[in-house]
């Protein structure tokens, strides 16, 4: 007795009990009724709707003459294929086909009252053709082997840097530039080679300092150089006391001991490299407001040809000497900004491991520092 329908949207009437419904997307819809005795009973009904998205016969697939190719339809509902004649069933999702030319294959699904229809191609080729792109990578960096074409097994060479060699798209990380080859084969076509060049491009570096050190009161410039040569963009963080973050020498105004991170980027690569660097406040003189290489190389390669001090808190030396494992002095100066080249008198020295002797003037106090340790020549 007394239909009512509770949820009425789409429906041609609510106070009746047969009305006509005509939702734009699935829906659910309440009736309540009487019953002889006044008791309110109430049920449901669900109208599905369905689109073109609750079809699809499949991605495109490309195989070799004679090779069968796996139709893979999905959906709900009453499945069927056309057309039939290379076809081992109609009326299933996943048929199996086997055409002899390129063809197209029209899926359709019945559900109730609808009927969805799609498509999909199956082309026949007659070789495996594939190709494969220069690409190039930072030191350090990975990339994804992507090869042009349509094959079903892959086989990758050198092993050196790759994930898997037997994917299609394997991840390369290769130390230096590598040339590598991949034999792709479709279906029972003959096989095709392809190689191509994994370029790695080198980092930049930087010469750094992995302390600076302040006494209180003074602004620090960290002196930040890059060791080759090209267009290098910089940034630091944080921006804390510093008067510039996109800067090679940025000055540091603090009152604390600071951790920075400079980031260089070769601007022509994209490649980058970062460092982390200390600003740390002194309060007391000691030898550890100087750092002195272990080695260092003369040998003319404009790579690490010098030995000097590095300190940024000392600003005056009564003197920095060499010896020989015998004693003998080979070099000597008291310039703060010295650069031993190696040499003595005008001959480079022979390889293996010389004392320094430095005495620094601490600026905190004025009081003299001294330190001394091995130097290793190399050629």
């Amino acid at each position: 007795n007394n239909p009512f329908w509770v949820s009425s949207d789409g429906l041609s009437c609510a106070l009746c009990p047969d009305p006509v419904a005509s939702p734009t997307e699935t829906s659910t819809y309440i009736v309540r009724v009487d019953s002889d005795f006044g008791c309110e009973i109430f049920d449901t009904i669900t109208i599905n709707i369905l689109t073109q998205d609750d079809i699809d016969a499949g991605d495109d697939i490309a195989v070799c003459g004679g090779t069968p190719a796996q139709l893979t339809g999905f959906g709900e509902g009453i499945p069927s294929w056309t057309p039939a004649a290379t076809l081992n069933q109609t009326d299933i999702f996943n048929p199996l086909a086997t055409p002899t030319e390129t063809t197209t294959y029209h899926f359709l699904l019945e559900n109730g009252d609808c009927i969805l229809t799609d498509s999909m191609t199956v082309e026949i080729i007659e070789k495996t053709e594939i190709d494969l792109l220069d690409q190039s990578i930072c030191k350090g960096e990975a990339v994804i082997m992507q090869p042009i074409g349509i094959a079903d097994t892959y086989l990758w060479s050198p092993p050196e840097g790759l994930s898997s060699l037997d994917i299609e798209n394997p991840t390369a990380n290769p130390t230096e530039t590598t040339e590598y080859t991949v034999i792709a084969q479709s279906g029972t076509c003959p096989p095709d080679t392809a190689s191509a060049f994994v370029e790695v491009l080198e980092n930049p570096t930087l010469n750094v300092a992995g302390i600076y050190r302040y006494f209180p009161g003074d602004p620090k410039v960290l002196d930040v150089t890059s060791l080759g040569s090209g267009d290098y963009a910089y940034q630091w963080s944080p921006a804390n006391g510093l008067s510039c973050t996109d800067c090679p020498n940025p000055t540091a105004t603090i009152d604390v001991t600071m951790d920075y991170t400079v980031i260089i980027t070769d601007l022509e690569t994209g490649c980058s490299h970062s460092e982390i660097v200390i600003v740390q406040k002194v309060d007391e003189c000691s030898e550890d407001l100087i750092s002195m290489p272990n080695a260092f190389s003369p040998n003319g390669d404009g790579n690490n040809d010098t030995y000097q001090m590095y300190s940024g808190t000392i600003e005056e030396i009564e003197y920095f000497r060499v010896l020989d494992r015998w004693g003998s002095l080979v070099f000597e100066s008291n310039d703060r900004y010295f650069a031993w080249d190696g040499k003595y008198n005008n001959k480079t020295v022979a390889e293996g491991v010389y004392i320094y002797v430095l005495a620094g003037k601490c600026k905190l106090d004025g009081s003299t520092i001294m330190k001394m340790g091995d130097i290793t020549v190399h050629k």
